[in-house]
């Protein structure tokens, strides 16, 4: 954790009480127990929900590895989900005209 960028968000009782935690580059092993069903977010980021599905995504500008999608999805609907935000993201980053 950056404490200097990440101090304000961390000791915003809002994030803290709904177990938001604003973590950088972790190894999913790395992660301690108390974080499981906590929702990993890095700042500045973009949080896709696809419709129709209970997950939600978090797709960060800055490196981040460690990233926890709850409700937890299969194996198979989660390469689905991240071929279908792959295909979003392409339609989006695609030059206009």
């Amino acid at each position: 954790i950056r404490d200097q960028e990440y101090l304000p968000f961390l000791n915003h009782d809002t994030l803290l009480r709904k177990g938001i935690l604003i973590i950088e580059n972790l190894y999913l092993e790395e992660l301690p127990n108390y974080v499981n069903k906590a929702l990993l977010i890095a700042v500045p980021s973009l949080r896709l929900k696809l419709r129709g599905r209970r997950a939600s995504y978090t797709i960060c500008a800055m490196p981040c590895r460690a990233l926890m999608i709850y409700p937890p999805p299969t194996r198979e609907s989660l390469f689905k989900d991240l071929e279908e935000i792959k295909d979003l993201l392409s339609i989006i980053a695609a030059p206009k005209g």
